[in-house]
């Protein structure tokens, strides 16, 4: 067989790409006529191209026995002038290529694989609650200030990492648990409800099992399995599990719009205040902080709750006005906290 010209090289190259008009398609058969290793080479080449053109149809081909196919062709001693041949259509060839590289990488079998390396991250604002379903069908309400971050899609391992104060309703599955991370502490679950507050300034990390349970740890070996109405805090400082009963609803009252005190010492209500509504509060006399106090408020502006605090506890207050920046935007409005006269 003689070497093809570059005259037939660029017929093949027309050819493939549907080009030809009828001459050069006359010039080819006439060519192909010539003997049957033209013919031969010609078929040879043309099940390459269509091979790798039939991207549209990958689903039905088993790449590993293509690429085979492919590569013995390609590589075999007996051949080499195909090799010549395409090296001199690898421009035309070259998109139909790439678009089976990508269709490879989008199979099934890597779906998960790629997909599970893409991840979503969700904010709330200062002052606001939000919720969203995860891929696996896991509620999840993110609470003031708060954040998580997941895989788009799962694949064979269900995970979120989180900052701030989240519940949630996690959707059973024995056989895939989901791994929440906040901070040190790292809770195991399977079909389970609880809450985690995590913020980053808070000197704990504290999670409540509502129902299901849980298995909650920092990477020693003091791991703790939760049971439903028990509180289990982190401290950051000396990294201790500490475990005890408390009333779930209390902690989760927040994802329903309602702010709930039991008792709770005044530091904290102020922290709850200061997140919940996206203020600042000064404490002026320290002797407040001393104070415990009870309440559940549901949808109450600010000037109520602070209004009903002032009724209920020895303390005044005092709303300043909020700064206004260079750009036009308003700081976080300052309450000031006073000890009323004579208490």
């Amino acid at each position: 067989m003689k070497p093809m010209n570059e005259q037939q090289d660029m017929l093949l190259v027309r050819y493939l790409n549907g080009e030809l008009d009828e001459m050069e398609e006359t010039t080819l058969n006439q060519w192909l006529q010539e003997s049957d290793e033209n013919r031969q080479l010609f078929m040879e080449i043309k099940k390459t191209w269509e091979t790798i053109s039939a991207f549209e149809k990958m689903k039905t081909i088993n790449e590993k026995q293509a690429f085979h196919k492919i590569s013995h062709r390609l590589f075999d001693d007996n051949r080499q002038k195909i090799l010549r041949t395409l090296r001199k259509i690898a421009a035309v060839l070259f998109l139909p290529l790439l678009i089976v590289s990508a269709w490879y990488y989008l199979t099934e079998q890597n779906k998960s694989r790629l997909l599970s390396s893409v991840y979503q991250t969700i904010h709330t604002p200062a002052g606001m609650r939000s919720s969203l379903v995860l891929a696996d069908g896991t509620k999840v309400w993110l609470n003031s200030g708060s954040s998580i971050r997941y895989p788009v899609y799962p694949g064979s391992s269900r995970k979120a990492d989180i900052e701030g104060e989240v519940f949630f309703e996690v959707k059973k599955d024995e056989s895939r648990p989901f791994i929440v991370s906040a901070g040190d502490v790292k809770i195991e679950v399977t079909g389970t409800s609880f809450n985690c507050k995590a913020y980053p300034d808070d000197q704990t990390i504290s999670t409540v099992l509502v129902e299901g349970s849980v298995k909650i740890g920092h990477g020693g070996t003091n791991d703790i399995r939760m049971q439903p109405g028990e509180l289990v805090e982190y401290s950051k400082a000396d990294r201790n599990l500490v475990r005890t009963v408390t009333d779930p609803e209390k902690h989760i009252a927040w994802k329903s719009g309602k702010l709930v005190f039991r008792d709770d010492p005044m530091d904290e209500v102020i922290e709850k205040l200061e997140r919940w509504y996206n203020i600042d509060i000064q404490v002026v006399d320290k002797q407040i902080l001393q104070y415990a106090y009870t309440a559940t408020f549901e949808n109450e502006t600010l000037d109520q709750v602070l209004s009903f605090l002032e009724l209920s506890a020895p303390i005044s207050y005092i709303i300043g006005e909020r700064e206004r920046h260079p750009d036009g935007t308003f700081g976080r409005q300052t309450i000031k906290i006073y000890k009323k006269n004579g208490n």
